[in-house]
């Protein structure tokens, strides 16, 4: 069993990285129009380096196509010969790229494509990744996938209506919440601590919160309402929080990101 990879950028990068530091056996290829950029992969990660993306097809049962989604329609359609030989199982892991877009764009129907929306934390073994499927695409395809992704992370089985939504929660979160951590880093600096030392603080107390909040089982409000103390500093600070429009900005942030990935669609779709 191999798995190839079209394209070599950061999400391709953080996701073989991630794989192998979690014991990944499999076979790995990748290819990029920079090669010396995917040899610097290839090597770190004892991956296969191929000369085109005809020979990762050629190769690889499992091709994850890693091209920004502007050009899925371009590299599909050039592939379309060999695809429709070799049938693999093709994985997209492209915002506002549907399943029935990358079989149109290749021109078989019959492809099998599994729809993966993972996170850059694949590189420290701890994304999380929405997965989905066309018909054409098997349960055990959809297991080994999934397999593939639980490796560097949390998996979860979604419909595709929901992506959009998803994107906003779970693609785009980090960035929102590397955005948080710096702003209670500038805080601690305001009142004196120096910024790496803050910054390995926020880090820190965020992860642990969301361990917190995983292992306990309840609802978030509760666990606030566990750490606010009557009279106490933590409920001065949730409820300036929420006088400044903290929840509101949040839930625009990811209406913003739904907002931009139904333009994308619309725009991949002429």
């Amino acid at each position: 069993m191999g798995i190839g990879f079209i394209g070599a950028g950061n999400m391709a990068g953080a996701i073989i990285k991630g794989l192998r530091r979690s014991g990944f056996k499999d076979d790995i290829f990748l290819t990029d129009v920079q090669p010396d950029k995917a040899k610097i992969i290839a090597d770190e990660a004892n991956a296969v380096l191929c000369q085109s993306n005809e020979e990762i097809i050629e190769k690889a049962e499992y091709v994850l196509l890693a091209v920004k989604p502007d050009m899925y329609k371009k590299v599909l359609e050039s592939l379309s010969e060999k695809l429709s030989q070799k049938k693999p199982v093709i994985i997209s892991i492209a915002a506002g790229t549907c399943l029935d877009a990358v079989t149109e764009y290749a021109g078989v129907e019959t492809l099998p494509v599994i729809r993966v929306m993972p996170n850059v934390n694949a590189l420290v073994l701890e994304a999380v990744s929405a997965l989905c499927k066309n018909s054409h695409a098997t349960e055990e395809n959809l297991n080994y996938v999934k397999s593939v992704f639980d490796a560097i992370g949390t998996t979860v089985l979604l419909d595709e209506k929901y992506f959009t939504a998803y994107t906003g929660i779970a693609g785009c979160s980090p960035a929102f919440a590397f955005l948080f951590i710096d702003s209670l880093a500038n805080a601690a600096v305001k009142h004196g601590i120096p910024k790496e030392t803050a910054v390995k603080i926020a880090s820190q107390a965020l992860l642990g919160s969301a361990k917190n909040l995983l292992h306990s089982g309840e609802v978030p409000w509760a666990m606030i309402e566990k750490v606010c103390s009557p009279g106490g500093t933590t409920i001065e600070g949730v409820l300036a929080l929420e006088e400044y429009g903290f929840n509101t900005a949040v839930v625009k942030a990811v209406d913003a990101t739904i907002a931009k990935d139904n333009h994308l669609k619309e725009i991949l779709s002429k």
